[in-house]
């Protein structure tokens, strides 16, 4: 069996080689993206997707604000910036005024490629300043 390939269950704790870990992987995605070893410590596992979002997007009930949010903060995707995201239109309508719709805003992030994802961390991080 390859390195949890066959698991497919959201929190399921196993046993693998010797090594506890609690399986944080999707269907489909064939990965972890926590591994703890029997004393609690992180392990680092490198994920290798050609196109994380839409594997994502492949699987049933996830939509495209959970597949870009997934991206950004667990696949570590520099690139993933959940558009549909009332706090990021929020943190544009303090700024400037005005408040994107989703798609106005999917449509102004591509200057922002490949780092849209610091852009998203910058503006919910916005929302959060008293001044």
């Amino acid at each position: 069996m390859g390195f949890l390939a066959a698991r497919a269950v959201v929190g399921m704790e196993t046993v693998v080689d010797g090594v506890y870990s609690r399986s944080i992987s999707l269907k489909g995605l064939h990965g972890s993206v926590s591994i703890r070893n029997g004393a609690g410590d992180a392990l680092e596992v490198e994920l290798d997707f050609p196109d994380p979002v839409a594997r994502l997007l492949a699987l049933h009930g996830v939509g495209e604000w959970t597949a870009q949010y997934i991206a950004l903060r667990q696949l570590r995707d520099l690139d993933g910036f959940p558009s549909g995201d009332v706090g990021l239109m929020r943190a544009l309508e303090v700024l400037e005024g005005d408040r994107p719709t989703a798609p106005e805003l999917s449509l102004r992030t591509e200057a922002w490629r490949p780092y849209r994802g610091y852009a998203a961390q910058l503006l919910w991080t916005s929302l959060s300043r008293a001044d």
